[in-house]
Parts: C-alpha cells; sequence; structure tokens
C-alpha cells in the first residue's frame, strides 16, 4: 500500500488515491496491482494495521482532510471489504494504531500542519471492537 498521487504543484494532491502492489520479498521486486480510491474516498496520509487479537488487518486513512476513516482489508490485502468506512475520527494525520491485550485500540496521530511540529493526538476505544457491524 501506498500513496499514488504526483508531487504537489499547487500546494494540493491531484489523484488522492492509494496504490496496491505485490512481492515475494518484503525488499521487492514490486509488482503494481491497482490504483483506486479505497471505498469511493479520496485518501491522503495512510497506515495499515494488523490486528494481532484477531489477525484482521485495516487500512487508517486521512479521508480528503474531512476525517480519519478505518477500514477492513480484504483477506488478501489488496482492499477494502464491503462493509466501507467503519470507524471515522476528526481528522488528523500520521495514523500508528496498536491494540494491548485487554482487547483496547489506541491510535497515536497529530494534528494537520504538514512538515511543522505540533502535539500528538492519543485516541482511544471505548471497547473491544472499532465497529457495531459483524464479522
Amino acid at each position: 500500500w501506498f500513496h499514488l498521487d504526483q508531487p504537489k504543484r499547487s500546494g494540493k494532491y491531484k489523484f488522492r488515491r492509494v496504490g496496491t502492489a505485490t512481492a515475494k520479498l518484503p525488499a521487492g521486486p514490486f509488482t503494481f496491482v491497482a490504483g483506486f480510491r479505497p471505498d469511493g474516498i479520496p485518501s491522503l496520509d495512510m497506515n495499515l494495521f494488523l490486528d494481532p487479537l484477531d489477525g484482521q488487518a485495516y487500512l487508517i486513512r486521512d479521508c480528503a482532510h474531512d476525517y480519519v476513516g478505518i477500514s477492513r482489508l480484504s483477506a488478501d490485502y489488496l482492499n477494502t471489504t464491503e462493509a466501507g468506512v467503519i470507524a471515522k475520527l476528526h481528522t488528523c494525520e500520521g495514523m500508528a494504531m496498536f491494540r494491548l491485550a485487554n482487547g483496547t485500540y489506541y491510535l497515536i496521530t497529530s494534528h494537520l500542519t504538514g512538515w511543522n511540529p505540533n502535539p500528538l493526538i492519543a485516541w482511544r476505544s471505548t471497547g473491544t471492537v472499532l465497529d457495531r457491524s459483524t464479522r
């Protein structure tokens, strides 16, 4: 997974897409699979999270600077599932998720200030699921 875009020229990203690629080894060589907008939503800063408790993988991304969206990944990790965005948070960037053994999810992020320093934001789930839908 990678942010698929062209360099900023007018201060804005043009495509706001993700790209997927596969390789037999972590260092490649990689084969491009697809470029798309997950769940049909423009996507910027992103990260992936593999839940250590249940093995489910997630895409966490800035959705057009409107909100942070969390979506489940398909079994082959190459797309999001039909459930779409299962959780939304206030917009931020630089997301890093982890989960404790007690089931609580945490997300560490930063404010939207680009390369300028800012205080971190820490989010915590209110329970042990990211959404209310059935798995």
